[in-house]
């Protein structure tokens, strides 16, 4: 789903070498949420508007502007996007998504956790118990 309405994030970044009107002090890339709007689909627009407010949002591009862009996390999102895009009958040149595709990672088996050792005895409560007493060994009296 995130795939499908994010498919263009990376329209909202602006390198700032690449622009003249910004100031010769600032260097490096931001994201423009306006501009990122703009590029958005009219019908998922105000949806995404209030999105790029959240802290999850701000938290998921603050992690493409500063982390590797081979991360593992970025390289999985960003083919899901390819994935998706792929799928259009439109597109006659489809994008490899070699990650998605890497059989190195997957579950190779099976580990069960071994169940809790039976208690000696159980104990039932009417109501959450408030009092509880402890002996020196830390057991429940």
């Amino acid at each position: 789903m995130f795939a499908s309405l994010l498919y263009n994030y990376r329209t909202g970044f602006i390198d700032h070498q690449e622009e003249r009107t910004i100031s010769a002090g600032r260097k490096g890339i931001h994201f423009s949420k306006d501009r990122f709007l703009k590029h958005s689909d009219k019908d998922t627009r105000p949806f995404l508007s209030n999105l790029a407010n959240s802290q999850m949002f701000t938290q998921f591009i603050t992690d493409r502007l500063l982390k590797p862009s081979q991360e593992p996390e970025i390289v999985v999102f960003d083919e899901y996007i390819k994935l998706k895009l792929n799928r259009s009958k439109l597109k006659f040149v489809k994008e490899e998504t070699p990650f998605l595709n890497d059989d190195s990672y997957r579950v190779s088996q099976i580990i069960w956790a071994t169940p809790p050792e039976e208690p000696h005895s159980i104990r039932e409560y009417k109501r959450f118990p408030i009092d509880l007493t402890f002996d020196n060994n830390d057991t429940l009296r």
